[in-house]
């Protein structure tokens, strides 16, 4: 009995470490690893364990809290939570649901709102008398992040309610989220370019949320759906269906397949209808949201502590087939990550055919016991992304074969690295072709240094005629336009449009070029992060791992970046790459910038030299605080011309307003 107990406290213990370090992976590092169907395994096997042997229950489990604690932005308090909701996966708990209700306000005549859970990270808006001042993530549920400049960038939120006469306070929730198709051209943007895959839209969409460049989130095209309402001054609502009326007029983009239920019976035949019909929309649903119309209902109801009481998610089951591995196969990306996939005998999956499945890494393969010519389940994480679940044992013959892990890279024969607590292991060959060849498709794409025309085709002639063999030979292209007139589809015209494109990205920021680069942890956020720190690639390799952290970067990404720097195959590139003429545009914020700790700026008008954004990106860099709208707590006002409203509330309140000028010499950037 002892040994039982023991046992089954260690499992309990597991588990929570093991979704202890998701969460952090999810909510803090935007990194998630695990589909979501595989955290819910996790997640409901824990709660099942709680329930079921209370003695072992901890105040600290993370089935005792909301969410994990965000980082990275400026915290703001919820003026009303952001809770979360309870599930159902059966038709038999829907109505256990509303027995609860019904055994707390009995005799009470329950009508219901049925809509979609669309599958993607929660988002607060708080406008102000019409107009957005706020964007926050949920974060734990009371505090969450001020993502204010990202959400702006979300065409499908209005800037201002279509209203004449707006309510002086309404807070809006709804969902961020991506459209298939957008998703699917992201992920066809990162194979391109030698990245690894995202693995599903909802965590996809909550990391781009946290990236400090605008422009990279509004490149993504995300959506936003209404789904509640938080805080209201000047207007209430009745019923939730009142609510979700009122926002369709206020501009906010509400569910059209929201659908009020007179009964419990007609919830039901909703739910059933939906199991098809989600499979032919344009985006990812995990399930549909059962809410009581009543606002009066809700507020007698109340809340847990961690959910409300008059509502419900019910969650649909992963779609699941059966397929056979024939292959696994070991592919190197870029930073030399070598990635196991299976190829699978095709099979039809949530209405398409899937040959390949992803098994993430070597850890997860043998934790799985996954082998060539098992049968496997495979599912879609969020519908998109097809992995195995597990092996049909069962249907062993004892001919599978186990896949090993390589002691060299399958490209170079250059044997590999595995770093402490890391499930990756890499080729650490500056020269491994395949590497190499995600390294240049990776740097001509958008999101590094932008070189239009230079795509995989392209790249595997250049490497197959020997014109390039790393991403310093790009930059000397020009010494070979004649044997670029040789290749296929290279005219004069196509090949003077690459060398142009190839000139001009000499001279992109220094971020954009460490993302080129490819250095391990240092992604589209470390990388902004870096480049406002250094203002050379010659300055930032000199730099130590303690001389990194002392600037503020995280003791991984600094390691990683000094380890980089410290290989001579790597410090030899970048030498090449200084001679080719590459020099990051980007400049340091200098120590004058301490002049804007703390204060708090608005941003109007059109400026001179920079768009808006970048000046904002520059301001929170030095460490100041960005607002969309002007009030008594703005420290500055940059205006330039045609600013509006907002210089004539600044006038009225007596905020200092400045020019684009005179912000340049509070950032020593004068002259710049």
């Amino acid at each position: 009995m002892a040994n039982a107990t023991a046992k089954l406290r260690e499992e309990v213990e597991s588990l929570r470490r093991e979704i202890a370090r998701h969460d952090h992976l999810y909510y803090v590092l935007d990194a998630p690893e695990l589909p979501d169907a595989e955290y819910d395994r996790l997640y409901d096997r824990l709660k099942k364990l709680e329930a079921e042997h209370p003695e072992l229950r901890d105040p600290s489990s993370p089935t005792q809290r909301v969410g994990g604690a965000p980082e990275g932005f400026a915290t703001v308090q919820h003026a009303v939570p952001m809770m979360s909701i309870e599930k159902a996966t059966t038709v038999e708990a829907l109505r256990e649901f509303e027995t609860g209700v019904l055994r707390i306000l009995p005799g009470t005549r329950l009508t219901y709102v049925c809509e979609p859970k669309v599958d993607g990270c929660a988002c607060s808006l708080r406008y102000e008398n019409g107009i957005l001042v706020l964007g926050a993530t949920r974060g734990d549920g009371v505090r969450g992040e001020d993502i204010t400049s990202n959400v702006r960038t979300i065409k499908a939120i209005p800037l201002r309610l279509h209203s004449e006469t707006p309510p002086e306070v309404l807070e809006v929730r709804g969902e961020v989220y991506f459209e298939t198709k957008d998703f699917l051209r992201l992920n066809k943007e990162r194979e391109e370019a030698g990245d690894e895959l995202f693995q599903n839209a909802r965590n996809t969409a909550a990391g781009t949320l946290k990236q400090l460049d605008p422009r990279l989130v509004a490149s993504r095209r995300l959506r936003f759906v209404t789904y509640g309402s938080g805080q209201a001054k000047g207007v209430a609502f009745e019923r939730y269906s009142e609510f979700r009326d009122a926002a369709k007029a206020f501009g906010l983009p509400v569910s059209k397949l929201s659908k009020v239920c007179a009964n419990m019976d007609e919830v039901v035949a909703y739910v059933q209808d939906f199991a098809e019909r989600r499979k032919t929309l344009p985006y990812e649903t995990d399930g549909v949201v059962v809410k009581i119309d009543s606002v009066h209902v809700q507020d007698e109801l109340g809340r847990t502590a961690k959910a409300p009481r008059w509502m419900v998610a019910y969650k649909y089951a992963p779609e699941r087939a059966l397929s056979r591995i024939e292959k696994i196969d070991l592919q190197v990306g870029r930073t030399g990550a070598i990635t196991p996939v299976a190829n699978l005998q095709a099979v039809r999956l949530a209405g398409t055919t899937v040959k390949r499945a992803s098994l993430h890494n070597f850890e997860e393969m043998a934790r799985k016991d996954i082998r060539e010519g098992d049968w496997v389940h495979v599912e879609k994480a969020g519908e998109v992304i097809p992995y195995v679940v597990e092996v049909e044992k069962s249907k062993r013959t004892g001919d599978e074969r186990a896949v090993p892990i390589p002691m060299q890279c399958p490209a170079c024969g250059t044997a590999v690295e595995k770093k402490d607590g890391e499930a990756i292991i890499r080729c650490p060959s500056a020269d491994c072709p395949e590497k190499v060849k995600g390294l240049v498709i990776g740097m001509a794409s958008r999101r590094a240094m932008d070189v239009e025309g230079l795509g995989p085709k392209l790249v595997e002639q250049l490497f197959a005629h020997g014109l390039v063999r790393s991403i310093a030979d790009v930059f000397r292209l020009s010494e070979k336009r004649e044997q670029l007139l040789e290749l296929e589809r290279m005219g004069q015209k196509s090949t003077d449009g690459l060398l142009a494109q190839i000139e001009a990205a000499k001279t992109r920021p220094l971020d954009r070029v460490l993302v080129a680069l490819g250095i391990p942890h240092v992604g589209d956020t470390i990388a902004a992060a870096v480049g406002q720190r250094f203002d050379s690639l010659h300055s930032l390799a000199a730099a130590s791992a303690e001389q990194l952290r002392a600037k503020g970067l995280g003791e991984v990404v600094s390691g990683s970046i000094a380890s980089w720097f410290a290989v001579p195959a790597n410090k030899e590139l970048v030498k090449r790459l200084e001679e080719a003429g590459v020099k990051p545009s980007s400049k340091p914020v200098t120590a004058a910038s301490s002049e804007l700790a703390g204060k708090t700026f608005v941003v109007t008008g059109t400026l001179p030299k920079r768009s808006r954004d970048e000046v904002k990106a520059l301001i929170v860099s030095a460490g100041g605080r960005v607002a969309e709208s002007v009030s008594k707590n703005t420290s500055f006002l940059v205006a330039g011309e045609k600013a509006g409203s907002k210089l004539e509330k600044a006038q009225s309140l007596g905020v200092t307003v400045i020019d684009e000028a005179a912000l340049e010499k509070m950032l020593g950037l004068a002259g710049g």
